[in-house]
């Protein structure tokens, strides 16, 4: 009756922490959204949003880790190596549905998340690399110095955009 009882229990943490990783899906959602139309006020937001969901996760992870523990010493089984199908093995009936059906929401929910995450680094290295190379471009055409001395024109060619200057 205990089992049940601590597994009920698990079973609440691990939809809450399923919701959670919906929400991240959603940020994770806008801030993609943010990135591509170069919305830097929108991709803080999306951070800010994503961290808040963060520290809510880190922070059921020690409720999951209490239950775990309290199941460990029920089941006999050592809690590293408890898990919802190991769990879902000892029992049967409804509440073995109940841990395999949550064990594959919560497979899907993070694994949307790593992809969306994976999405967003790789969108975000490419335009780091994007602005990095637009920056060296406008440096380069940016040069401090003249296209004129004195005597007349200087002998380099003209870069198009250099500051034109003329000293008397």
């Amino acid at each position: 009756m205990k089992l049940n009882r601590l597994l009920k229990k698990l079973e609440d943490v691990i939809k809450v922490n399923i919701a959670l990783y919906d929400e991240m899906v959603v940020a994770l959602e806008v801030e993609r959204e943010s990135l591509k139309s170069h919305s830097l006020d929108g991709v803080s937001e999306a951070v800010k949003r994503k961290t808040e969901i963060a520290y809510k996760i880190k922070s059921l992870e020690i409720d999951r880790l209490n239950v775990l523990q309290l199941l460990s010493k029920e089941t006999g089984v050592r809690q590293s190596q408890l898990s919802l199908k190991g769990l879902a093995d000892v029992v049967s009936g409804e509440l073995r549905l109940g841990l395999l059906t949550l064990r594959s929401r919560l497979r899907e929910s993070v694994g949307k998340v790593t992809e969306l995450n994976l999405f967003n680094r790789g969108l975000i290295d490419r335009l780091m690399s994007v602005n990095y190379g637009a920056a060296s471009h406008l440096n380069h055409l940016l040069q401090p110095g003249s296209t004129y001395e004195k005597a007349g024109p200087v002998s380099s060619p003209f870069k198009p955009g250099q500051v034109l200057s003329r000293e008397m």
